[in-house]
């Protein structure tokens, strides 16, 4: 058997602290927790520069109302999702005495997903900032496996880009392009 290393473990804990923190909270309230950052995140990219205009008057410079915005909305969307979910929560267990054992599992299984994903992030990280030429690294079992995984996932997404990014051709310009030729 292979030996594992200190990064071979943390990468098996990040994906079971997932798997049981998601099976402990259930797949509804692991839903509602992910949407809530994600809200968050694109609430902060597209409502920071208006807030910060407002926070300017308060501060030197506006790239610092502008990080102080997107931090600001930030927190208060979490902050809105984190009681959102906590009324959703006591609703649902008051209604049906509980999180059920399938809403415990499905959420085991997807804090399971979000912690491999979660991994594969993490060996992004050391793969673009070189640290995967360290020894720790190149003698990492899931290392090897995961950098793998997002080599292929970095290659379907280029060829999806370069799908996306031509435009399609219409038939009546495909047309005029076939009577030049001729």
């Amino acid at each position: 058997m292979a030996q594992f290393n200190w990064f071979d473990y943390l990468l098996i804990g990040i994906a079971c602290l997932s798997t049981i923190f998601g099976l402990l909270r259930g797949f509804l309230y692991e839903v509602i927790a992910l949407l809530t950052w994600l809200a968050a995140f694109l609430i902060s990219i597209f409502a920071s520069s208006s807030v910060a205009l407002y926070f300017n008057q308060f501060f030197k410079t506006y790239a610092i109302a502008a990080i102080f915005s997107f931090v600001l909305l930030f927190l208060v969307t979490l902050v809105i999702g984190a009681l959102f979910n906590h009324l959703i929560s006591s609703v649902t267990q008051n209604a049906g005495g509980g999180v059920g054992f399938t809403d415990r599992l499905l959420g085991g299984l997807f804090g399971f997903w979000r912690g491999l994903l979660i991994a594969l992030f993490v060996v992004f990280l050391v793969a673009s900032t070189n640290l995967d030429k360290s020894s720790w690294a190149e003698k990492s079992q899931f290392n090897t496996y995961l950098s793998g995984v997002n080599h292929w996932i970095f290659d379907q997404v280029l060829q999806a880009t370069k799908k996306i990014s031509k435009p399609p051709v219409s038939s009546a310009k495909a047309d005029e392009t076939a009577g030049e030729e001729e």
